[in-house]
Formats: C-alpha cells, sequence, structure tokens
C-alpha cells in the first residue's frame, strides 16, 4: 500500500452510509491506487468521489471491479509510476 489514510467523518445519509477520508498517496502505482481499507467497509460501493488537494491537473477515476483510483493528468494519460501524488480527498457512499 502507498498511502495513508485518515477517516475524517463518517455517518449516515438518508439510506446510505458515507465515509470522508484524508488520503496521502506518496508513491502512485500504474493501474491505480487501491482504496480497498475504505471499501471494504461497504457491502457494496455506490459512489467514490476523489477531490484533489494539493496536485493540480489530475482528475480521477474510480473502477469498482478493482476498487482502485486510477489517476489521469490533465491531457488524458495516466499520472507515471511512483509519483508522489500528495493529498486527496475522498467521499465514498454505499450500503
Amino acid at each position: 500500500m502507498t498511502h495513508t489514510t485518515v477517516v475524517d467523518r463518517q455517518g449516515v445519509a438518508g439510506n446510505e452510509r458515507y465515509i470522508e477520508a484524508t488520503v496521502t498517496i506518496s508513491s502512485y502505482p500504474t493501474g491505480g491506487e487501491a482504496l480497498t481499507d475504505l471499501s471494504d467497509q461497504f457491502a457494496a460501493v455506490g459512489m467514490c468521489l476523489p477531490v484533489c488537494g494539493g496536485s493540480a491537473g489530475y482528475f480521477f477515476i474510480w473502477i469498482p471491479s478493482t476498487k482502485k483510483l486510477k489517476m489521469m493528468t490533465a491531457t488524458g494519460t495516466e499520472v507515471t509510476a511512483s509519483t508522489n501524488v500528495g493529498i486527496v480527498y475522498v467521499r465514498m457512499t454505499g450500503v
């Protein structure tokens, strides 16, 4: 695992649970960062909404089948392996 996770807040909204966390990715792995420490807390993840903190210019793709957060550059290519991405704020919902 190349990240650390701090759960900032969690609770229930309607019929879904949510977790908001600060994830610090120190060395991005090719193919995406596995966020199983968060996703395994749900029977089914409904949504993963990442918002970049300190790394401007990246956008994210949540891949449910692998439970990975894939990071892309503004040009649409995957972030280079071993990149120190820094802080990413994540809101994950599910049941």
